[in-house]
């Protein structure tokens, strides 16, 4: 035992050794651009605890090092998590003053506006000195409008465009972009292993030295196995970005190579069709592709029969530009023969990246991505018509087309004008190493009414103008773990239990004022549609409620008990929340968040609640048999056993506000059946990025409007019960 105690000391120093190691690589990695490999070999750190025994100081350079490799590996979950984490290690944060803005930044890709906007608003309140620093607050003064956009763009998506993820057979977990038609076949760009399809991705070998963009097709416009193109693809070569000519005898891709700072630059070639084979391929002349040093890709061809001009769109970082990627045009004369290239100026291109241009000649109208103009996130998609020697001022397509992520690469089939696809790294994308490293490919429909040129978002958003897909950000489920008080000890499983029915006492819920109801809250007749308009509704609860401390699964309090003991704490919520802000401006900035999220939240839901059980209780008096279908929500990232029936004791609370709503009204028809209140299964997802699980740090994991919004239950839908056989 003596032994075990001396040797006990000796493996922990291995095992911190070991982890200092893949620090030290992770941050060669960092420091060489090799962002997936550094993200890797913190990860495992992290794992190995490699901070046992070390400063502060060099903790806090781990997390800005981890924060940094995740940022700029497009993984913006991780990155906000662990900028957060530098944000509250005091002194040590001083070391790194530009962490403030990519904290804020990172909540933008989250599509977390709001916060992104306190933050935004907090780090151009400080006095800041050098360029680098300087400049980023400029930057921020436009990404805090942007933000402000996105918040508007938000409540406005346009109906009636369905989205597609094309599936396994096209997506893989690496990038899957490009997306055209040649024919009936689907062809595009994808990152595939050279050499053996199982290799993984290790900081050991990263990715550079086996990923290969390759063009792919699939028959059937996608529905078909993924196979690669004879003749176009080269061993060891970056291809992709392929584009078929207007008159389908001629495909447009490019060849890349990586230069000594790891960056691709690309050149545009072309191969003529031969039967049902592609030719012998050729680069474009010079005068096109830039030289080297500079790239040339997302080439695009068109013949505008306005101008009676073949038209080739591209994207480049040449001289001449507004910023980083610029879009430009060039005139084909003919075989190999084209006019001088011309940037599309001011109107199009800025200061950021402007790439993967689509020209849709039938309405004159270019649709590009841009990470400058006010978008949502990343790449948004904008859209620009031609008018005579000019352009229209580019508009964002809005939602559900763009994301907080990247969203690129649009394009529409020739002759079918409601049929097209796009990619996107959003969440709900295959994935390798991020929550949205990489790029899957989507199909999307259009209205029949609906043509590519109609779209408008200013925010009034019409339809084509915000045409692509839903966005799971938004529709999908997102929850925070609960942190509990004092959690007692999980009991032992016991199948024998079975929680008793709980007793109440009948409480009369207070009566709501008719100008405290929301707008579209209007009296109608009751049917089953007319109360599935009015779903979902979210009933949010203070953390660890009702019932603190408990693994019971049923509780004798009421929602309404819940609600306003809940309202009672929204000063504190406002203060605690707001403590963490530096100047009395943004504190009051952060308070009005606290506000508005009880006032439109809290108990702008409780009033749809009230109103929605005295239109329930209509429809049950004409006789229509209901199902009541409540969902709960938890987390798995915390004690499994305590947030579900956390969650349980929470739906349990909304089936005692239905027995005592108006006297017991509801408990006639609970008690013959009419009425069936259906609990379905506890939600759980990953937590959301950035929102605090540490008991610790009650600030976020409590009273932030982050953490607040997933503390619900959820009236998911009614139905009529089904007719007995």
């Amino acid at each position: 035992m003596k032994q075990l105690l001396i040797l006990f000391p000796f493996l922990l120093l291995s095992c911190s050794l070991w982890g200092q190691k893949e620090l030290k690589t992770a941050k060669k990695l960092l420091n060489r651009g090799d962002f997936y490999g550094a993200v890797e070999e913190y990860e495992q750190a992290f794992k190995e605890e490699a901070f046992q025994g070390q400063s502060k100081k060099k903790q806090a350079e781990a997390y800005w090092g981890y924060a940094e490799a995740c940022r700029q590996s497009f993984n913006f979950g991780k990155a906000e998590s662990y900028y957060r984490k530098l944000s509250r290690m005091g002194e040590e944060r001083a070391a790194y003053p530009s962490m403030d803005f990519y904290y804020a930044y990172t909540l933008k890709h989250n599509a977390k506006y709001s916060e992104a906007i306190v933050e935004f608003e907090a780090f151009l309140a400080k006095a800041v000195r050098g360029r680098e620093l300087q400049a980023l607050q400029e930057r921020a003064k436009h990404e805090l409008d942007a933000c402000k956009f996105a918040e508007e763009i938000y409540k406005k998506p346009i109906e009636g465009v369905e989205v597609i993820s094309l599936g396994e057979k096209v997506n893989t977990a690496y990038a899957d972009f490009s997306p055209h038609l040649v024919g009936d076949e689907l062809y595009f760009s994808a990152l595939r292993f050279e050499q053996d399809a199982k290799r993984r991705m290790s900081a050991k070998a990263s990715t550079k030295q086996y990923l290969y963009g390759k063009i792919l097709r699939s028959r059937d416009r996608g529905q078909g196995n993924a196979a690669f193109v004879p003749g176009l693809n080269r061993k060891y070569t970056n291809v992709g970005n392929s584009a078929l000519s207007a008159d389908g005898q001629w495909l447009y891709y490019t060849l890349c190579e990586r230069n000594p700072q790891n960056e691709l630059e690309c050149e545009i070639y072309k191969v003529p069709k031969k039967g049902n084979a592609w030719g012998k391929p050729a680069a474009l002349p010079k005068s096109v592709n830039a030289p080297r040093g500079y790239t040339t890709t997302h080439p695009n061809h068109s013949f505008d029969s306005l101008q009676n001009k073949s038209l080739l769109f591209f994207a480049s970082d040449r001289k001449g530009g507004f910023g980083g990627l610029d879009i430009w045009c060039v005139e084909v004369l003919g075989d190999n023969k084209y006019g001088k290239p011309f940037n599309l100026g001011p109107e199009i291109n800025t200061k950021g990246n402007e790439a993967t241009p689509f020209y849709h000649a039938k309405t004159q109208t270019l649709y590009f991505s841009s990470t400058w103009h006010l978008g949502l996130g990343g790449y948004d998609i904008f859209k620009a018509k031609r008018e005579d020697d000019s352009w229209s001022a580019p508009q964002n397509v809005g939602v559900p087309l763009n994301s907080a992520a990247n969203d690129l690469y649009f394009y529409i089939a020739p002759e079918l004008d409601t049929f097209g696809y796009f990619s996107s790294n959003r969440p709900g994308s295959k994935i390798l190493t991020g929550e949205s490293c990489c790029n899957d490919i989507y199909a999307l429909t259009l209205p029949v009414e609906i043509e590519p040129g109609d779209l408008i978002v200013e925010p009034e958003l019409s339809p084509l103008d915000s045409l692509l897909a839903q966005d799971p950000v938004l529709t999908g489920i997102e929850l925070e773990p609960e942190v509990p008080e004092a959690v007692p000890e999980t009991p032992k499983k016991d199948s024998s239990l079975t929680p008793p029915v709980a007793v109440v006492d009948p409480v009369d819920p207070p009566v709501m004022e008719s100008d405290s109801l929301p707008k579209e809250v209007i009296e109608e007749a009751p049917s089953i549609a007319n109360l599935l308009e009015k779903l979902p509704i979210s009933l949010y609860f203070h953390n660890d409620s009702p019932d603190k401390q408990t693994y019971a699964t049923t509780t004798k309090k009421s929602y309404t008990e819940s609600y306003q003991a809940y309202l009672q704490l929204q000063v504190q919520y406002e203060e605690e929340f707001s403590a963490q802000y530096d100047g009395v401006e943004v504190q009051q900035r952060a308070k009005a968040r606290v506000a508005k999220f009880f006032e439109q939240e809290v108990v702008g839901e409780y009033a749809r609640l009230q109103h929605f059980l005295g239109q329930l209780l209509r429809l049950l008096e004409t006789g229509q048999a209901v199902e009541f279908h409540l969902r709960g929500y938890c987390s798995p990232r915390s004690s499994s056993a305590y947030n579900i029936n956390l969650a349980k004791r929470r739906i349990s609370s909304m089936r005692n506000e239905m027995e005592q709503f108006q006297n017991g009204a509801f408990q006639p028809y609970l008690r013959s059946g009419q009425l069936k209140f259906v609990e379905l299964s506890i939600g759980e997802t990953e937590v959301p990025a950035g929102v605090s699980d540490d008991i610790n740090d009650p600030r976020n994991s409590i009273y932030s409007v982050e953490a607040a919004g997933q503390r619900k239950i959820q009236i998911e839908m009614i139905m009529a019960q089904p007719e007995e056989e």
